[in-house]
């Protein structure tokens, strides 16, 4: 016949051991400090090699979506004189998925760039040139679900701007690991 104490013994003593052998499977705190990431100085936007918005009609000149753009990214990321950085972004396309696109594909928006980042001083690169793709927060399946959700052009491109600049934001974040 078992007793109630010795049930509740086994039950501490298997808790126990279940605590001990995750707090060693547990990663001891890093002792490296953490970077703040890149704080730009300037952020600029170059449009020259776009032909505008592709995937669906909606009238924007290169210039107004470069002013757009870097509008996004000054309200996304602070900009400091006594930043560590210089960015540059190469817009290459700016894609609003069309409601026939989204009946047959679904998918989101996106912008896709080059993203270089630089020294302020010297221009040296701190890390390598690299692609970049921001995307519309809101998601569309394909079919007609995707076609009813799919938002008009101006609110798509706006959600897409947003998107791009939390994407640029998330790599200046990441911290400054030199080239």
């Amino acid at each position: 016949m078992r007793t109630r104490n010795s049930q509740i013994s086994r039950r501490t003593v298997c808790g126990l051991g279940l605590f001990v052998a995750l707090a060693a499977c547990a990663e001891a705190p890093s002792t490296v400090p953490v970077s703040s990431g890149f704080v730009p100085v300037r952020i600029n936007v170059d449009g020259s090699g776009l032909n505008g918005i592709t995937g669906r009609e909606y009238q924007r000149s290169v210039e107004q979506i470069e002013s757009d753009v870097s509008n996004a990214l000054t309200q996304q990321i602070a900009v400091r004189a006594d930043g560590n950085a210089d960015v540059r972004i190469v817009l290459r396309e700016v894609r609003l998925t069309s409601p026939g696109n989204a009946v047959a594909f679904g998918g989101r928006s996106r912008i896709l760039a080059l993203i270089q980042i630089t020294d302020p001083q010297t221009g040296q690169a701190l890390q390598p040139a690299a692609e970049i793709t921001g995307f519309a927060n809101q998601i569309r399946p394909g079919g007609l679900i995707g076609a009813a959700l799919t938002p008009s052009a101006q609110n798509d491109y706006d959600q897409t701007l947003i998107g791009f600049a939390e994407t640029v934001m998330t790599r200046l974040s990441e911290g400054n690991t030199p080239v």
